[in-house]
Order: structure tokens, then C-alpha cells, then sequence
């Protein structure tokens, strides 16, 4: 298996109708057979990725994000003879508007090598001005609450209950398995603590996919300090391994 090596080497900030960012990656050349650095442009629906010359244009294919990072990928083929087709992906920490990349897969075979993902800790960023905004003081809230409660549904897919996650186990038998353990928020409890959370007509907090505060989410914050207490007064407390 070959190694696909991603390094960014130089930054021009533009603005306007002009690429977000200009770079350098340095990546596996088949046909050359040595590594190769490609320029690349990003825009904010594709990059133009250059060599020799040649240009190709990728597109945006994919784009999520959490609270303090999004992560977006872009798909397409490299500009050289074979023009093998791959996807390059950046991780952008939105709070400090910084992009990183973050791995690059082929599609297809090279030299009958199957390569995969290849993902490598990065100990540099590039300043990078994304569309993402930091996140609202109720997204941080929705963010919590979607990490303290899980939804319960039965095999049909239908709603059933709402609990808290508590403890996060080591199998006993498998150390490298880990499994969530969770304690029921019974119903006349759960719309005390959100109105949302009636179990006959229930409404949830979810920042993803789109990232758009309901208006029956506009009440997180408050619904998180009920959460809190509710955990407070039956005792119940988180205990996760790190």
C-alpha cells in the first residue's frame, strides 16, 4: 500500500470572486511514480487543482459540521496522464478560522494496491476565512443536551422514551469495547423538564443536518438547566472514561 502524503505549503488570502485560499499539496504521482505537489484553489462550491499546466475543477461533495469544526471534502481527478479520480478532504476549526487537510483517497486501485483512507495528525493550520459562524449560545446548548440524552426508539422506528447516558462500560471481556449505559427519564418528568418532551407528541434538539434553531428550540439553554437539575436531584451523574 502506498502512502498519500498531504502537506500545505503557501497561503494567499483573496476575496471577492477569487478563491478562499491557494495552496500546495504534495501527494502520489502514478504516473510520474515520486510524489507531486499539485496547486490547489478553494472555492466555496469546488477547487481547481492544477499541474503542469493543467487544470482540473472538483466539486464540493460533501460538508458537515459540529459545534467548533466543519469538515468538507471535494471529489474529482488529478490533472495528470492516468487522471486517477480521488477525494480531498480539510477539517476548518471555525472558532479560529483555520483549515487543515486532512486525508486524500483514491478511487480506484494504483499499481494493484488497494490504497484507503490515509489520515495523518497535522501539527499546522492555514488562517482560512470559511461562511461558517461560530455557534450560538442555544446551538452550544442544543450540542450538550444531544450529548446527555439519547432517544429511545423500538425496532419499528417508533419513539419511546428519553434517557440520560451515565456511564460508559469497559467490556470485561473485550477491553477494546466499550458500551453506553442510560437511565430512563420517565414521562411526567420529561415534560416538566421540556415542553418539547411530551412522550404523546415529542420534539427534539438536533443541530445537524442544517444547523437551523427551530422556534420550539429557542428554549435549549432553559431546558439544559432543567436537565442539570433533574440529574442533580436524583443523583444521577456522568462518570465517562477519557
Amino acid at each position: 500500500m502506498k502512502k498519500i502524503t498531504l502537506f500545505s505549503l503557501l497561503l494567499t488570502l483573496c476575496a471577492c470572486e477569487q478563491p478562499k485560499l491557494e495552496t500546495y499539496f504534495i501527494t502520489w504521482n502514478e504516473d510520474a511514480q515520486t510524489r507531486t505537489p499539485f496547486y490547489i484553489k478553494i472555492y466555496e462550491d469546488r477547487a481547481e487543482i492544477s499541474d503542469k499546466g493543467q487544470t482540473q475543477t472538483w466539486e464540493k461533495v460533501s460538508s458537515r459540521r459540529t459545534i467548533n469544526k466543519a469538515y468538507e471534502c471535494f471529489h474529482g481527478v488529478l490533472p495528470t496522464e492516468s487522471l486517477p479520480s480521488a477525494e480531498l478532504c480539510f477539517n476548518i476549526y471555525i472558532n479560529e478560522n483555520i483549515i487543515s487537510p486532512e486525508s486524500i483517497v483514491y478511487d480506484k486501485q494504483i499499481n494493484n494496491d488497494a490504497v484507503d483512507a490515509q489520515v495523518y495528525a497535522y501539527e499546522f493550520g492555514l488562517p482560512y476565512e470559511s461562511e461558517y459562524k461560530p455557534a450560538t449560545q442555544e446551538e452550544i446548548c442544543i450540542d450538550k443536551i444531544e450529548h446527555l440524552v439519547y432517544i429511545k426508539k423500538s425496532a419499528n422506528n417508533d419513539f419511546e422514551s428519553l434517557q440520560i447516558y451515565t456511564n460508559e462500560v469497559q467490556d470485561t471481556k473485550n477491553p477494546n469495547f466499550f458500551y453506553l449505559k442510560t437511565t430512563d427519564i420517565p414521562a411526567e418528568e420529561a415534560i416538566k423538564i421540556s415542553p418539547n418532551w411530551d412522550y404523546s407528541n415529542p420534539k427534539f434538539y438536533h443541530n445537524a443536518p442544517d444547523w437551523v434553531i427551530e422556534d420550539y428550540e429557542k428554549d435549549a439553554c432553559e431546558t439544559l438547566e432543567r436537565l442539570n437539575k433533574y440529574m442533580e436531584n436524583n443523583n444521577i451523574k456522568l462518570n465517562t472514561l477519557k
